[in-house]
Order: structure tokens, then C-alpha cells, then sequence
């Protein structure tokens, strides 16, 4: 008996490599310092000392407006030394004082506004927002400053959002909200825009049951109740920060979603072939091109 053919899905050859647009100064904004934020930072301030190692000038902004609590440590990367300190502050001193790195506190929730963003955007800075948060609220503003980004030119402002339920999460990269952005985004052999978390997965945006009743639990809260395992965080945090360092430092970023599970230790990414992309954002692969001049008639 002839053993049956396995269909092998070779859609990760057509993966482009993600360019981003030539920037004078890069700005890092890492939201959230919490479950998965306190393990994400080592990689995020790593990623801003080696961009500023190469050169290039470079500012690193940790938001957060809450205190380490007791039920944080240690299942959040603090110690109890820091209960009562401001989390974005102990993260902040940490990776300043481990790679000498000039780093901003921003205690309060993240808002576009503060930054300059949610309408165009000239200044030649090219800023990565980095999320790891757990509401609908943060997201939205999140999504609000990519709002900046204008059609026909390369984004200025780009989203990267990790999250997670009880053993799984994805870790969704893009810039555009707005479907018609993506035109002409696949050129010279390499994808220069990517729909947005919230345009890849809509729901992010949408509070859920427990936001809207006010009883949320806290990542070490759900752990506690055994309803979170204790290592998913570190599983975002790992690919939330292995995205950031092959956008910013590598370059050679050719992927925009991925899905983990941490009980089963598998890993599912979506490759930046057009046709995945095109699929993600529900827009034509043929719109990914820029437009044929049309013929001059005789």
C-alpha cells in the first residue's frame, strides 16, 4: 500500500523581509510592566542598547500606572523590596543601570495624546509602542496612535501587541488601521506596511465581560487561582521580544502574527507572504501592488 502524499504548505517562501522608513531618532514605548510587561523589559531595553550601540539615537519610555503589590512578587519579576514602588520605576532604574540606558517613567495610563500621536505625525521619528497589557482601553489608544501613520508614505508608528488567556496568546505586529494604507505596501521585494493587531483581530478593542463589571483579576491573581499558569507571561514576553529585536535590530522580520500554547510548547506563526497578508486585513493580494501607469493612448 502507497503511503498517502502530505501536503506541505510552502506559503513561508513567499514570506518578504518588513523595511521600515529612514527615521532620524527611533522612540520605544513599552506599555505595560506587569505579568508580561516585567518579563518583556529585559528584552526591550536589550533591543534599545543595541540600536544605540549601533549609532543611532534612540529613547526608552516604560508606562505604567501601578505599584508593585505583594501578590506580584515573585510571580511577576519584582522583589519585595520593590512593594510599594511604582512598577515602571523599578523596571526603568533596573535597564538603566544594566546597560547605562537613559530611560522615561510614564505612571499614568497610555494615552496617543501624550506623544504626539493619533494625527499625522511629520517629525522623522520612527516609534515602536510595545503592549503588554490585559484591557481593551489600553489597546484602543494603542490603535489611536497608529493613527498617525499616512497613507502613501512609509508608517512612523509602529504596534506591537502581546497577549494571552490561560496557557496560550499571539503576539500580533503591524502599523495600519485603515484598510486603504495598505496599498502599494509590497515593494522592491519587501513589505514596507502591515495591518495592525486591532485590524488583524478586532476584538482586542472590545472590552470584555469582567472589564465592563469592574472585577477583573490581575495576572497574579489568576495565577493564584490557578487560572493563568505561571510561565504563559514569560511565553509572550519571549516572542513579544524576539519580534521587536528582528524589527529594530536584525531586520529581518517575516512574520506578523503568531500563536503559542505553553501546555502543548507549540508554536504557530503567519508569514509575511501577501497572500497571508492580504487574507489577515480581508483586502485583495493584488491592492498589496503598487498600480500600473496606465497607457498613454496614441
Amino acid at each position: 500500500m502507497k503511503p498517502k502524499p502530505v501536503a506541505i504548505d510552502t506559503t513561508g517562501l513567499a514570506a518578504l523581509p518588513v523595511r521600515l522608513a529612514e527615521y532620524r531618532s527611533l522612540r520605544i514605548i513599552q506599555v505595560g510592566c506587569g505579568g508580561t510587561g516585567s518579563h518583556l523589559a529585559r528584552m526591550t531595553a536589550a533591543v534599545a542598547a543595541a540600536v544605540r550601540d549601533r549609532g543611532e539615537t534612540v529613547e526608552l519610555i516604560f508606562c505604567d500606572h501601578d505599584t508593585v503589590e505583594p501578590k506580584n512578587v515573585p510571580r511577576q519579576l519584582f522583589a519585595a523590596s520593590d512593594i510599594g514602588r511604582p512598577k515602571a520605576e523599578v523596571i526603568a532604574r533596573r535597564y538603566a543601570a544594566a546597560w547605562g540606558l537613559e530611560t522615561t517613567i510614564d505612571r499614568s495610563p497610555f494615552s496617543a495624546a501624550n506623544y504626539g500621536l493619533g494625527g499625522y505625525w511629520h517629525d522623522r521619528t520612527l516609534t515602536v509602542i510595545v503592549g503588554a497589557v490585559d484591557n481593551a482601553a489600553a489597546r484602543r489608544e494603542m490603535a489611536r496612535a497608529c493613527e498617525s501613520n499616512r497613507e502613501g508614505a512609509a508608517p512612523t508608528v509602529w504596534w506591537i501587541d502581546a497577549g494571552n488567556s490561560a496557557d496560550s496568546g499571539q503576539v500580533l505586529v503591524g502599523a495600519d488601521t485603515n484598510h486603504r494604507h495598505l496599498r502599494g505596501s509590497v515593494q522592491l521585494g519587501a513589505v514596507w506596511r502591515l495591518p495592525a493587531p486591532s485590524l488583524v483581530a478586532p476584538d482586542l478593542l472590545q472590552a470584555r465581560d469582567e472589564e465592563l463589571a469592574g472585577s477583573k483579576l490581575s495576572c497574579a491573581e489568576l495565577v493564584a487561582a490557578n487560572l493563568q499558569s505561571q510561565t504563559v507571561n514569560a511565553w509572550a514576553a519571549t516572542v513579544a521580544g524576539d519580534t521587536l529585536y528582528r524589527l529594530l535590530v536584525s531586520r529581518d522580520l517575516a512574520r506578523f502574527a503568531t500563536w503559542f500554547d505553553s501546555r502543548s510548547a507549540s508554536v504557530r506563526s503567519t508569514p509575511t507572504a501577501p497572500s497571508e497578508i492580504a487574507r489577515a486585513a480581508g483586502v485583495r493580494e493584488s491592492s498589496l501592488y503598487p498600480r500600473k501607469p496606465r497607457a498613454k493612448a496614441a
